[in-house]
């Protein structure tokens, strides 16, 4: 496979622990150079910039003050967004109204609103790329049971289920507002603080992109009715905390495929995140699990015309080097050894390599607007009815069709 010697240069905005890990997997993709770092907290830019001392030099800039700055230079092909989610729908519009190619990391919004405004804006700016930077849907769990489905191994895929539990460790509700350092309730009091972003996430159940992103690339399909429940809204765990402790949400597809999701954050947890996946289908079954805390690595299958006479422990992976996520074999990735060095499993390599080589080679990302939209509504729409005790809502139908026209709300928006 030959490289393309074109590189994309990107402006990375925000530097938090998340962000930080992006720029780790810059450095490693061969097709892309950071040019500019942004954050609020200086020390956060500096200590980004000593990271890509010896690759390359950033210039910096502050969040609130400079942003539209950094917008407008000439050096920065692309914008990388590792913000609040709050902030993602104006920061994506501002970018791309300058001309710049947009990633976001996860997830891409709160409101059903924003989703529109993201859209719209893609829509309206065709000749740049947006992609959104959900990371498991490379997996190759993923990838095996999209070709199951696919293949009708499973029958009829009926039911999928996943989780994500966890349990946030006392440092993770607070900075220190002059270094942007995470501390707990204690030594808030005796500094400037100020509250992180788990005080925005209101719904537990809107943090499950992870979990919804590769169930629907798996089964190809699109969430059209939701509904959700959750604890009370104030946290058993940390009494000052009011918000749910756990969220659970139930999902119809337009496939006919009933999904099951739920999410906490304030449980206690042996180590780390917890993901789960389980699909059932008429003729089979298959498990996968993400998690430091368990024995097995990943997973199990049974199917019925599979002469198998019981279930079969699997390992979901990828064997050899040169395997690698269909999207990004489809794109003409280059292999990169270091990816298996990045986050989630090695996984965290794809989104940034994908997105560097769709605006290279010109071709369709990974991961559009329109899979990023409907990962997104359907955990809106079921926070919103957990909250106000609603049975079932809607999902729009965010991709143009008979009901709209590409850059214009649909007529009953109006």
């Amino acid at each position: 496979m030959q490289l393309n010697k074109k590189s994309v240069r990107v402006g990375l905005v925000g530097l938090s622990a998340r962000g930080l890990m992006w720029l780790q997997n810059y450095l490693k993709c061969p097709h892309c150079r950071v040019t500019a770092l942004c954050d609020k907290y200086e020390a956060l830019t500096a200590k980004g910039a000593k990271m890509i001392a010896g690759h390359d030099s950033a210039a910096q800039f502050d969040i609130h003050a400079d942003y539209e700055k950094m917008l407008r230079d000439s050096r920065i092909d692309a914008v990388s967004l590792a913000v609040e989610p709050e902030n993602n729908a104006d920061m994506i519009c501002a970018a791309l109204a300058a001309g710049k190619h947009v990633i976001c990391e996860v997830p891409l919004c709160y409101s059903i609103a924003d989703c529109w405004r993201i859209v719209l804006a893609v829509e309206k700016h065709k000749g740049l790329k947006f992609q959104f930077g959900e990371q498991i849907r490379f997996g190759a769990f993923a990838q095996a049971w999209r070709t199951m489905v696919q293949e009708g191994k499973l029958g009829k895929a009926v039911y999928f289920q996943g989780q994500y539990l966890h349990g946030m460790a006392p440092n993770r509700f607070w900075h220190d507002s002059r270094t942007g350092a995470r501390i707990t309730f204690d030594e808030a009091q005796a500094v400037a603080s100020h509250k992180s972003r788990q005080w925005s996430l209101i719904h537990p159940i809107r943090y499950v992109p992870h979990e919804l992103s590769p169930m629907l690339y798996v089964l190809k399909d699109r969430v059209v009715k939701v509904t959700g429940v959750g604890t009370r809204p104030q946290s058993y765990r940390h009494e000052w905390f009011p918000f749910p402790d756990i969220e659970v949400a139930l999902m119809h597809t337009a496939k006919d495929t009933i999904i099951r999701l739920m999410a906490g954050f304030t449980m206690e947890r042996l180590i780390g995140s917890e993901h789960q996946y389980r699909l059932i289908g008429t003729e089979g079954w298959v498990d996968h699990c993400l998690s430091p805390v368990l024995s097995r690595k990943s997973g199990m299958m049974w199917l019925a015309n599979g002469y198998m006479s019981a279930v079969s422990d699997v390992e979901w992976s990828y064997n050899t080097g040169w395997e690698m996520p269909l999207a990004a074999r489809e794109l003409g990735v280059p292999y990169s050894p270091q990816a298996v060095a990045s986050g989630h499993g090695g996984l965290d390599y794809w989104p940034v390599a994908t997105f560097a080589q769709s605006i290279i080679e010109d071709k369709p990302v990974a991961m559009d607007v329109y899979a990023a939209v409907e990962t997104a509504a359907p955990a809106i729409i079921a926070g919103e009815c957990a909250e106000k005790g609603y049975t079932w809502m809607d999902v729009p139908d965010f991709r143009p069709g008979q009901h709209r026209q590409a850059g214009e709300l649909p007529q009953e928006s109006i």
